[in-house]
Parts: structure tokens; sequence; C-alpha cells
């Protein structure tokens, strides 16, 4: 079963953000595949470099975009971003001293940390600053 596929519900409507988004979910699809050939933490840690610099950039654009914006959810979103990221970090500490973390509870938090995020915190943003364009406000 794939996790992480690119779907239209996932869209914010923000090309940058969309094409980040679907960047992070294809990493984090070749992480499943890994999982599912029964690779060994150690290994499947070995895509996490990628996938965390993704994640620090993608944050920083959504950041950066919230500030210049007036986004009100900021304070919030960048709560998540860095429980997100300090999450992120813990579990490839965990994978790269070969501790075994069960695949169905990593492939959860990747869940919902791409596809749940997505839908809740990126979607409310995307909202936001369509509605601002349409109001004619720029950064």
């Amino acid at each position: 079963m794939a996790y992480f596929q690119w779907k239209p519900t996932l869209s914010t409507h923000i090309k940058a953000l969309d094409e980040e988004h679907r960047e992070m979910l294809d990493l984090a699809g070749r992480l499943q595949v890994e999982i599912d050939r029964g690779k060994s933490a150690r290994e499947v840690s070995e895509l996490f470099p990628e996938l965390i610099a993704r994640e620090k950039q993608h944050f920083a654009r959504e950041e950066q975009l919230m500030i210049q914006q007036r986004f009100p959810g900021y304070a919030e979103h960048k709560r998540a971003h860095d429980d997100l990221a300090a999450r992120l970090a813990d579990l490839y500490d965990r994978l790269r001293d070969d501790e075994p973390i069960g695949s169905m509870a990593l492939l959860t938090f990747m869940q919902d940390w791409l596809v749940k995020h997505i839908q809740s915190h990126d979607k409310e943003l995307g909202d936001y600053l369509i509605s601002r364009a349409e109001q004619g406000v720029r950064a």
C-alpha cells in the first residue's frame, strides 16, 4: 500500500509549496519502499539527510511567507514545524543507531508529519495566501 502519493486533495493551490510537498512525498515514498524491502533501520536512515534538508528548506519558505503576509496562524504553524523537525531529527538519530523501530510506527509518523500537516496547517496557509492575493495584497 502506498502511503505517500500526491493527490489533488493535498493541493494548497500555491505552486511553489505544492511542488515542495510533492518532492517530500516522493522521498517519503522511497523511504516506504526501503521499509517494505525489509531494509535495516540504519539503511533506511540513509534517506533522512535529504529529507531533513528538504524539510528545513520548505519550513523556512513557509515561515517567510507567513511573516511577509502577516499570517495570523504563524505562531501555531511555527510550533508545528518546530515539533515536527524535532521529532524527525529524533527519529533519524534512533534509526542511525540501528534502534529497532516498527515499520508501521515509522510510516504512521511520516503520514502524520507530511499528509496530515499538509491537509491542516498548509491548506489553511494556502487559503489565507489566496485570499490575500484576491484582495490585491502584496508582500
